[in-house]
């Protein structure tokens, strides 16, 4: 089975500064953590089979994306997405929300990015914070 790279980090992006956007920040500091990783290089790679594009090179809705997360990514950082994520999910629409095409984080694959050129510490693990 071959996997092919989808480029959604700009979607992701899109919807994550959205999110930041509207978002009723609890934890004091966090809308600026945010504001430090709203860039392409912290959004992580999706895959999807091959097999599974339509005639029109598409993705169907069947389909199942593969998230590659960052191998660098902190524990703090990956709950900052998640929360953003969940934000724009809730204050979507429901046909926006039905749009959206399901993920599954892999567990077994990483997507190999390096570390962003002056990452914040907090957003990068202890091991791979020498960047």
């Amino acid at each position: 089975m071959m996997m092919i790279p989808v480029i959604l980090s700009f979607q992701k992006l899109t919807r994550r500064q959205k999110a930041a956007k509207s978002i009723k920040w609890e934890e004091e500091g966090d809308k600026e953590k945010a504001e430090n990783i709203l860039a392409k290089e912290y959004m992580s790679t999706d895959e999807s089979d091959i097999e599974n594009l339509e005639e029109d090179g598409l993705l169907s809705h069947e389909d199942i994306l593969k998230t590659l997360p960052r191998p660098w990514e902190s524990q703090t950082l990956r709950k900052l997405k998640r929360k953003l994520d969940y934000h724009y999910a809730s204050s979507c629409i429901p046909s926006s929300a039905r749009a959206q095409l399901p993920r599954r984080i892999s567990r077994d694959i990483n997507s190999g990015a390096a570390v962003p050129k002056g990452a914040p510490m907090w957003a990068v693990q202890a091991q791979t914070n020498n960047h």
